[in-house]
C-alpha cells in the first residue's frame, strides 16, 4: 500500500494483511507527519504510533531523517518489526545512516536484542521504543545509541518520559555523538 508524495510513492513496509482500510489509511498518514529536527520525535507522532499499535495489536515504527521527515513507515507483528534494506541511504557523519528508528513494543516491553542488533549493524543514529499504557498514550521512550566508550555493550540505553526527551536538543546531541564516533 502506497502514499504518494510528489513524484515518489511511499510504501508501508510490512504485511497489511488482515487490517481494516481505516487502519491502513492511518498508517499512510504517518508519512505526512513532520518532526522538528531538534526533537527525537514529536508528541503527536508518538501518540499516533502508539494509538494505532494498540488498536491493531502490532508493532508500528518509523524511520525519521535528521531533517525530521518520516522516510519509512514500518508494520510488524506482535513480537517484532523488520527494517527494510537501507543500502539506499548513504553513511553520514560519524559513519551513521542519519536515520532514527522509533517504534512501539506491545505490553511495554523494553528494548530487546533485535533492537540493539539493528542499531549496531545498520549504524542508525538511535533506536527508540515507545511505551504506552492502556489508553494508548505514550508515557516513556527508551533509546539506544552507539557508545564508543563502552567497549563491552557498545551502546548506551536510557529511558525517560517523553516530555523530558523534548528538552534534549537532538541536533546538538547527534552532533556530539558523531564527533565521538569519528
Amino acid at each position: 500500500f502506497f502514499e504518494r508524495e510528489g513524484n515518489r510513492i511511499k510504501e508501508i513496509v510490512g504485511s497489511v494483511a488482515g487490517l481494516k482500510s481505516s487502519h491502513i489509511q492511518t498508517l499512510k498518514r504517518l508519512y505526512r507527519r513532520k518532526v522538528n529536527p531538534k526533537e527525537i520525535i514529536s508528541s503527536e507522532l508518538a501518540r499516533r504510533i502508539t494509538e494505532i499499535s494498540m488498536t491493531i495489536n502490532r508493532q508500528v515504527g518509523v524511520l525519521i531523517s535528521r531533517r525530521g521527515e518520516v522516510v519509512t513507515v514500518l508494520l510488524g507483528n506482535a513480537f517484532s518489526i523488520m527494517l527494510p534494506d537501507l543500502s539506499g541511504f548513504r553513511m553520514g557523519q560519524g559513519n551513521l545512516k542519519g536515520l532514527r528508528f522509533i517504534h512501539s513494543h506491545l505490553n511495554s516491553a523494553p528494548l530487546d536484542q533485535e533492537d540493539i542488533t539493528d542499531l549496531r549493524m545498520l549504524r542508525l543514529d538511535l533506536v527508540g521504543v515507545l511505551h504506552y499504557g492502556s489508553s494508548g498514550i505514550p508515557g516513556t521512550l527508551s533509546i539506544a545509541s552507539l557508545d564508543p566508550s563502552d567497549e563491552v555493550a557498545g551502546c548506551e540505553i536510557s529511558t525517560r518520559s517523553l516530555e523530558s526527551w523534548h528538552q534534549l536538543d537532538y541536533e546538538v546531541w547527534i552532533s556530539e555523538l558523531t564527533t565521538r564516533l569519528q
